[in-house]
């Protein structure tokens, strides 16, 4: 890959990374009456959360 392609790539994913977080954000600013229990609290099994969110948006190899 040519270097101005590299960094076309590189500067997408940027792009994508950066729509991800805004995206993230935005969810938790709508949600966040209903997420502040589990904030403070934990989600009361031991990170189940935090799996869901591993398995429904780990890259699969």
């Amino acid at each position: 890959m040519d270097n101005a392609k590299h960094e076309a790539a590189q500067q997408d994913e940027i792009e994508r990374e950066r729509r991800a977080v805004k995206l993230f954000n935005d969810f938790i600013d709508e949600n966040a009456d209903e997420l502040k229990l589990i904030a403070h609290w934990g989600d009361g099994h031991c990170g189940y959360m935090l799996h869901i969110l591993q398995e429904k948006l780990s890259r699969k190899p």
